[in-house]
């Protein structure tokens, strides 16, 4: 499956937030090994699919809170732009 973008606004690479389906589970990925940027930099996390994150938003928020504080000090976006950009990944993620 190819990725789908959830950045790409306020001078932020599109390349920087990013979920991609791998293995029965989805990868969400921040920053690592995005264009300009070494290997290192950046958090990812991957949400199975009998995971409770897949099926509740509160535990998926809480999963990928430590991607949303990356985005939130490196990136410059807002708490509440951060959290809906999340709700957007949680709503495709459903979608799928």
């Amino acid at each position: 499956m190819d990725r789908k973008y959830f950045l790409g606004y306020n001078g932020c690479p599109k390349e920087d937030l990013y979920v991609q389906r791998r293995n029965d589970c989805w990868h969400i990925n921040a920053g690592v090994n995005s264009i300009g940027h070494t290997p290192g930099y950046g958090v990812c996390c991957d949400i199975a699919d009998d995971s409770l994150e897949a099926r509740d938003l509160s535990s998926f928020l809480l999963k990928t809170k430590p991607i949303q504080e990356f985005i939130i000090q490196n990136k410059f976006v807002g708490t509440d732009r951060c959290t809906n950009i999340f709700i957007d990944i949680w709503n495709y993620i459903q979608n799928q």
